[in-house]
């Protein structure tokens, strides 16, 4: 349920000028996320690795569209 409110509805988590070209981590309805601005504009993906399982903050933004594992 809680993932659907996410999917149809805007929510606001920071000021524009926060966000800036850094990952940022936040949780809506317990639901852990993080956002970053790209050229496309802002984005926001719920903070799990899909193929490993770990958080997407522990990573870094490598190029646009990419978050890449920590080193």
């Amino acid at each position: 349920m809680n993932r659907q409110i996410l999917e149809q509805h805007w929510f606001v988590v920071c000021a524009s000028t926060t966000l800036k070209h850094l990952l940022l981590t936040t949780k809506i309805f317990s639901i852990p996320l993080v956002v970053s601005r790209t050229a496309q504009g802002v984005q926001a993906w719920i903070d799990v690795c899909p193929h490993r399982g770990v958080s997407l903050s522990m990573g870094k933004r490598k190029g646009e569209l990419c978050l890449d594992e920590s080193e």
